[in-house]
Order: structure tokens, then C-alpha cells, then sequence
């Protein structure tokens, strides 16, 4: 009786103790917000995926060439140039227009050309990073308020062909962001702060889809002379 009470005893010590070593390591892999965050990510990839000819995602992919050429224009203003234009247009392409010395152009080029794949990535992981809580939400909500103030200046007094669709994406998305903001700055609802980490999450994951499809199509899928990447080849021969 001794024997089999001790042995009773140590199989339900081994368990806690394995019970013990799982929660340590889910505790050490993943928290519970970070494993909900990773899984409405995936839900929104896949539901972008199911509509991705869905005329629904539209303002999505223009948001994300937008982010695409005011990365480009980012580049050009940290190597000191001038830009003096941001075209997006509905065939989803887009256009910076910018100018410099010509005695840097090849130089500023290296760090222009590549900065549209890269910096829309780095905007959708920022993005999606920032939805993990209420404070960097808000803080991203406001930055992106300000490109498109940036933007709307561009459409409305810089070189564009297409100054209509700029300006309306950028009032569209300037509307939506303050009046969330305004949601959850104003009033008592519940959950005003999740609605905004929702839609960003959103932007976010549809961001890091269509910059992910944009690399891939430009860098491995086809051949296009006008392409960033085929300029950029050019230019590294």
C-alpha cells in the first residue's frame, strides 16, 4: 500500500511539474495579447487573400501605394533633395516626382530607388506593431494623419497627373483616422480603443500582403523597364 501510494504521489508530481514546464514555455513563447494579435493577423491575411480581386480592398491597395511613394519621398528628403510631386493613380501605380544636384543624382538614386519595396514594408510592420497597445495605436493614427496632410499638399500644389484620386484618398483616410481618434479621445464607449487597433490592424496586414505581392511581382514575376527594380538593376551595372 505504501508502494502504490508513493507512486500515486509521483505521477501526479511528474504532471504538475510537466503542467508547469508547458505554461512556462507558452508563457516564454507568446503572451495572450501577442497571441491574439498573431491571430487576427492571420484572419485579416486570409481574408484579404479571399478578396484580393474584390473591388472592397481598392482602398486598401491605393493606401498602400501611397505608403509605397511616400517612402520614395522620404528618401529623397533624407538625402537632402526636393520633391515635387506624388502621383497615386487607379491602375494602382503610382509616382514621385523629384529633383536634384547633379552631381548626387546617381548617388541619391541608390537610396530612392529601393526605398518604395522597403519602406511600404517596413510602414505595414510598424503598423502592425503599433496595434499592440492603445498608446502606439494612437501615436501611428497621427502619423499617418500627417503624411496624408503631406500628401494632400502634394495632390493639391505639386506635379501631379492625377491630383483628384490623391486628394480624395487622402481626405477619405484623414476622416476615418480623426474620427477615431475623436472616438476614442470623446466619448465612454467600451471598446473605442480596439476599434482603431481593428482598423489599423487591418491596414497593417493588407500592407504587409500587397507590399510582400509587389516585390514579388516586380522582382521575380515579370520584367518591367519602367519597374523600380529594373532601374535599379540598371543602375547597379
Amino acid at each position: 500500500l505504501k508502494f502504490l501510494g508513493s507512486s500515486r504521489f509521483g505521477d501526479s508530481h511528474h504532471f504538475a511539474h510537466d503542467l508547469h514546464c508547458v505554461n512556462t514555455v507558452m508563457t516564454t513563447c507568446c503572451t495572450e495579447k501577442q497571441v491574439v494579435l498573431l491571430s487576427n493577423y492571420a484572419l485579416f491575411l486570409a481574408a484579404c487573400l479571399l478578396l484580393w480581386h474584390s473591388r472592397i480592398l481598392f482602398p486598401l491597395k491605393l493606401f498602400t501605394v501611397f505608403l509605397h511613394e511616400f517612402s520614395h519621398a522620404t528618401a529623397v528628403w533624407l538625402t537632402c533633395n526636393k520633391v515635387t510631386g506624388i502621383e497615386v493613380n487607379d491602375r494602382l501605380g503610382g509616382l514621385t516626382h523629384w529633383t536634384a544636384r547633379s552631381d548626387r543624382v546617381r548617388c541619391a538614386q541608390f537610396l530612392v530607388l529601393p526605398a518604395g519595396y522597403l519602406g511600404s514594408a517596413l510602414w505595414g510592420g510598424a503598423i502592425l506593431v503599433s496595434t499592440a497597445q492603445v498608446a502606439t495605436a494612437e501615436i501611428m493614427a497621427c502619423v499617418l494623419i500627417a503624411a496624408f496632410c503631406v500628401a494632400l499638399g502634394y495632390a493639391c500644389c505639386g506635379t501631379n497627373q492625377h491630383r483628384r484620386l490623391l486628394a480624395s484618398l487622402s481626405i477619405c483616410f484623414v476622416l476615418v483616422l480623426v474620427g477615431l481618434l475623436l472616438l476614442c479621445f470623446l466619448t465612454k464607449l467600451p471598446y473605442r480603443h480596439n476599434i482603431l487597433r481593428t482598423v489599423l490592424l487591418l491596414v497593417g496586414a493588407m500592407n504587409t500582403l500587397f507590399a510582400t505581392y509587389d516585390i514579388w511581382e516586380d522582382c521575380v514575376g515579370r520584367v518591367v523597364p519602367e519597374s523600380d527594380a529594373s532601374r535599379f538593376a540598371e543602375l547597379s551595372k
